[in-house]
C-alpha cells in the first residue's frame, strides 16, 4: 500500500489492487481496496498447484491420506506434475512442462477472477521469487493482461532484500511509531487480534 501510494500519488484511500506472491513453495493473494486489506488466498487454499504445494486440497482426499504429515504441504505442486520432486525453478517453463505449467497459471488466473466478487479494479502487482524468471512471470503476465488486468511488478523499497523482508519492516517500524506509523494505523494493522483458528469449529483436535 505504501508503495503503491508513493508510486501513484495518491492517499491510501486511493490505493485498490490485487498482489499476487509467486513464492518457491506457495502461491498467494491479498486485494486491497481502499489501502486495507479486504480478502485474501492462502497458499494451501489456492485454486490450483502452486510450485511446491498442491493447492486446495478436496477434504476427500485428506481422509484418504488417514494421517496428515506437515512435509505433504510441500508436495503434489507443479514441480511434482513435472514428475521431478527437485525440478530447478529455471527448468519450469511451459514449452519443457506445458501441462503442468499450464495448471500454475491457470490457477493464478482464477484465484485473481475470484476477487471481482469484492473489487472492481483491474490492477494486479506480481511479487515473490518466480517473478525472477522471465518464462514464468511473462506468461502470467500475458495471461492476466488477456482477461483484461493491468499488470506489473510490485513496487519496492529496495532490490537488496525480499519484498516480505521489507513489508515486516514496515509493520515493525509503524507499530513502534517509527515513520510508517501512520501506515500502520491507517491499515488497522495496530488493531489486529486473534488467530487463523477462531472460526475452526473443531478447534479440540488442533
Amino acid at each position: 500500500v505504501e508503495m503503491v501510494s508513493r508510486k501513484k500519488g495518491v492517499s491510501y484511500s486511493g490505493v485498490n489492487h490485487i498482489v499476487v506472491e509467486l513464492g518457491g513453495g506457495y502461491n498467494g493473494l491479498v486485494t486491497i481496496e481502499g489501502g486495507r486489506i479486504v480478502n485474501g488466498i492462502g497458499g494451501t487454499l489456492f485454486p490450483g498447484p502452486n510450485f511446491m504445494n498442491a493447492g486446495a486440497m478436496d477434504g476427500e482426499i485428506a481422509y484418504l491420506l488417514g494421517g496428515f504429515e506437515k512435509n505433504l504441504l510441500f508436495q503434489g505442486g507443479a514441480s511434482y506434475l513435472t514428475g521431478s520432486e527437485s525440478l530447478p525453478i529455471e527448468d519450469f517453463t511451459g514449452e519443457s512442462y506445458p501441462e503442468a505449467f499450464n495448471a500454475f497459471v491457470e490457477g493464478i488466473l482464477f484465484a485473481v477472477c475470484s476477487q471481482q466478487a469484492v473489487l472492481g479494479s483491474g490492477e494486479v502487482y506480481l511479487s515473490g521469487r518466480l517473478t525472477r524468471y522471465e518464462d514464468i512471470y511473462s506468461a502470467v503476465k500475458v495471461s492476466l493482461e488477456k482477461l483484461g488486468y493491468v499488470v506489473s511488478l510490485l513496487p519496492v523499497l529496495s532490490n537488496k532484500s525480499e519484498a516480505a523482508a521489507q513489508g515486516y519492516a514496515m509493520v515493525g517500524n509503524g507499530l513502534c511509531g517509527g515513520c510508517y506509523e501512520p501506515l500502520v494505523k491507517y491499515m488497522m494493522i495496530d488493531k489486529a487480534e486473534g488467530s487463523v483458528t477462531d472460526y475452526v469449529y473443531w478447534r479440540e483436535r488442533i
